[in-house]
This record gives C-alpha cells, sequence and structure tokens, in this order.
C-alpha cells in the first residue's frame, strides 16, 4: 500500500503515520534515474491500464514511479541494515536479500540505500543472460566490516 500511495502522491505528501516507519530514501543517482525512465517506459509499453491519472503530466507519472522504487529500495535497505547492526553495534554476520535485479544494478537502488544508511560492503550477483537485459533474481549479499 505504501509504495502504490507514494507513487500516486510523491513521498513528501504521504504523512508520517502511513509511511510504516520507512525512512525518507536517498536521492536516486542520475544513472539511476536513466535506468529508471527506461523501465517507466517498458511498464508504459506493456500496460494495458490507462497511461497515468486523469490530467496527470507523464512527468508526475514518472515522478511517482521514482518516488515508489525510492521507497521498495529503502524499505529493503533498512531490512539488510537492521540486520547488519544490533544495539548499534555493528554485527558482522553476512546478511542476504533476494530481490529484483533492477533494485541493485550497477550498484544503484538498495546499495545506493545501504551506503546511505552507513553500510559501505556490499556485493550483488547478479544472473544474466549473454547479450539480452534480463529483469530478473539478483541476490544482494551485505557485510558489515
Amino acid at each position: 500500500n505504501l509504495t502504490r500511495l507514494v507513487a500516486e502522491k510523491g513521498w513528501e505528501n504521504v504523512p508520517e503515520e502511513a509511511r510504516e516507519g520507512i525512512g525518507r530514501p536517498a536521492p536516486a543517482l542520475p544513472e539511476y534515474l536513466d535506468f529508471l525512465r527506461e523501465m517507466y517506459r517498458m511498464h508504459e509499453k506493456n500496460s494495458s491500464a490507462p497511461a497515468g491519472k486523469k490530467g496527470a503530466s507523464a512527468d508526475a507519472g514518472f515522478k511517482g514511479f521514482v518516488d515508489s522504487q525510492l521507497t521498495w529500495d529503502r524499505a529493503m535497505a533498512e531490512a539488510l541494515s537492521l540486520e547488519v547492526s544490533q544495539d548499534g553495534r555493528k554485527n558482522p554476520t553476512l546478511v542476504v536479500g533476494i530481490m529484483g535485479s533492477g533494485h541493485i544494478r550497477y550498484g544503484h537502488g538498495v546499495p545506493h540505500q545501504l551506503s546511505f544508511l552507513g553500510v559501505p560492503k556490499v556485493t550483488s550477483l547478479l544472473n544474466k543472460a549473454a547479450g539480452e537485459f534480463l529483469i530478473g533474481f539478483g541476490i544482494k549479499l551485505a557485510v558489515s566490516k
């Protein structure tokens, strides 16, 4: 519900009590915005739903999409970061998160949010078929030391 609400209203217009305890996401890097724009175009092209809300501009639709993706990234990063810190101390335990590859490619998305949360040591593993863009599952490994 939160990501849908953020997509419709924007992060700044969602009341704090409706944010499910999720903090404000770090801003997207320019390269991630380019990647998300391409994903947004693919979603629009393949969607049978009407394009955006009535009266909403394409830019407003894209901004909502970005806000929603950043919220997902932040929520997953927060869950992972909680596992690498206990009582304010860093825990050297290996933490593995499984998520869609778009959330970890090129160090954007969740890795960027983890860095913003103070978890700098992150490794991502992706499965990718030669010569094609694969939207599938990636494995995110987060280790803090």
